[in-house]
């Protein structure tokens, strides 16, 4: 259930605009009281600046829950960074609970939905999605799909640079697809894995 803090009888009928300027305004003078009302007016009116404002009230107000379920909300609405944000806090729990369990990256619908996140988010011009989707990508075997994310997450002109893990998984991305394809024309030519040298014999 949510939970607010305001009295919001000063703003009674004003529009969306408004509330989100009011409710900035207050915010950035700390005055988290009088900031959430607004800031709820307007972003539940649409508005996704005030959303994303209002995470940051719930997250400096210690309110996860709120923050992560608003965090969802302008994800869904189709806002990048927010999109960049839900992936990454399923990321984190998702990893948290296979490290926790020893089990190897797996495919399973909860990273579906951090790819289907990620991938909106990096069309939508967040760069460090594209290094992010492509090492998740590369730990599920998927290098075709991880390639593409990682050439763009070590270009020059990508926003925020790449690390040296991104670097790393590219060019093992691209060694590991050379010896899928390897495999799969060795088996479409019956012959053996084990005994491809003996092919010409």
């Amino acid at each position: 259930m949510t939970q607010y803090f305001y009295g919001g009888g000063a703003l009674a009928g004003a529009d969306p605009e408004t509330c989100y300027r009011y409710g900035r305004m207050k915010l950035e003078a700390r005055e988290f009281q009088e900031a959430e009302f607004p800031l709820l007016t307007a972003a539940e009116a649409g508005n996704i600046e005030a959303g994303k404002l209002l995470v940051l009230l719930y997250e400096v107000t210690k309110r996860a829950n709120n923050a992560t379920a608003w965090t969802r909300r302008l994800a869904e609405a189709g806002d990048p960074q927010s999109c960049y944000k839900a992936a990454s806090g399923i990321l984190m729990r998702a990893e948290f609970a296979q490290g926790a369990t020893r089990r190897k990256l797996d495919q399973t619908e909860e990273y579906e939905s951090i790819i289907s996140w990620l991938r909106k988010s990096a069309e939508g011009g967040v760069g460090v999605a594209n290094e992010k989707l492509g090492i998740v990508l590369f730990g599920l075997e998927r290098y075709e799909e991880a390639i593409p994310y990682l050439e763009r997450a070590v270009n020059p002109e990508n926003e925020g640079g790449a690390s040296p893990e991104a670097w790393w998984r590219l060019k093992s991305a691209r060694k590991q697809l050379k010896k899928q394809k390897e495999k799969g024309e060795r088996k479409a030519s019956g012959v053996s894995s084990s005994r491809w040298w003996k092919k010409s014999e």
